[in-house]
């Protein structure tokens, strides 16, 4: 992905009302685990600066209702970053499993919730899974 795309993503979610997070800085030496991840504070994410290969960042929890509906995060440093679902979640269906949101790419994020409602009035079958892909 190139900076003009990012920030072509960037200005499109600004433009539909997204809410746009801080910019976020990753030190040397941040954590790489779940435990460790920096948290989603918003919906939509930039990662600017990140001197860790493969620093974690973990989205809020599905189970608790605290996670928006879709999240987007925006790479825009020379390193690899790790998201993970909330412990005791799942990422691509798998448990607990990071997704890599490689140097100046973009990935959407899109929950499953505990409690889906289906046409009809009828809810259920969530799996409290993040489906994740990269944007490239």
């Amino acid at each position: 992905m190139t900076q003009a795309t990012n920030d072509s993503l960037l200005e499109s979610l600004a433009v539909d009302g997204w809410p746009l997070g801080d910019e976020v800085f990753i030190p040397a030496g941040a954590g790489t685990t779940q435990a460790a991840g920096l948290p989603f504070k918003s919906s939509a994410m930039r990662v600017s600066a990140n001197a860790t290969v493969s620093a974690s960042m973990t989205l809020k929890s599905l189970i608790s209702n605290e996670s928006p509906g879709i999240c987007w995060l925006i790479n825009d440093s020379g390193n690899t970053v790790a998201v993970f679902p909330f412990s005791g979640e799942k990422m691509n269906t798998v448990l607990n499993a990071s997704f890599a949101v490689t140097a100046g790419s973009a990935a959407i994020f899109v929950p499953t919730p505990p409690q889906i409602k289906r046409k009809g009035g009828t809810s259920g079958g969530g799996s409290l899974n993040w489906a994740a892909s990269l944007i490239t």
